[in-house]
């Protein structure tokens, strides 16, 4: 999500969400661990949501309504949405591997970010997160198809 801050200027909110490339990828990463994956998924929509109520802080700055209707907006992942990403994942677990030890590292580094930075009296404080994000991202392999269809399906 872009939002405009004033004329020339806006920062982009919850990349880990809003991309192309859907962090959620990151939950199988520690499979070969003996974590399952559905606890990888649980503890990745664990993260995912906290960095959505960071945001969801600041939801009049980004001119919603309300903190619900943030949350609803930035794609809140409840039970029926962690069950269609559960089933994603499950479409092709080994493909995904490259692509999910990559974009792990760079989700929690992300939160992190956000977590030490974010003001609502200035969102620009987020464009360093960001460009490191988008920066990592950039060199991560790409999803299988398949399963970033079924994943985009997920937030529709």
């Amino acid at each position: 999500m872009f939002v405009q801050l004033s004329r020339g200027v806006g920062v982009r909110i919850l990349p880990s969400m809003m991309m192309k490339k859907t962090p959620w990828l990151v939950l199988l990463v520690l499979a070969g661990c003996g974590v399952s994956s559905n606890e990888l998924v649980e503890s990745s929509i664990g993260e995912i949501n906290a960095q959505i109520d960071v945001a969801c802080d600041c939801y009049a700055e980004l001119t919603y309504p309300s903190r619900s209707a943030c949350e609803d907006d930035l794609g809140f992942i409840g039970p029926s949405r962690e069950r269609c990403v559960k089933d994603a994942y499950a479409d092709d677990e080994a493909s995904s591997q490259a692509h999910l030890e990559c974009v792990l590292p760079l989700l929690e580094e992300y939160t992190e970010c956000v977590n030490d930075r974010v003001t609502c009296s200035d969102l620009r404080e987020l464009i360093p997160c960001n460009e490191d994000y988008d920066l990592g991202l950039r060199s991560c392999p790409e999803v299988p198809t398949n399963v970033q269809r079924d994943l985009d399906d997920c937030f529709r």
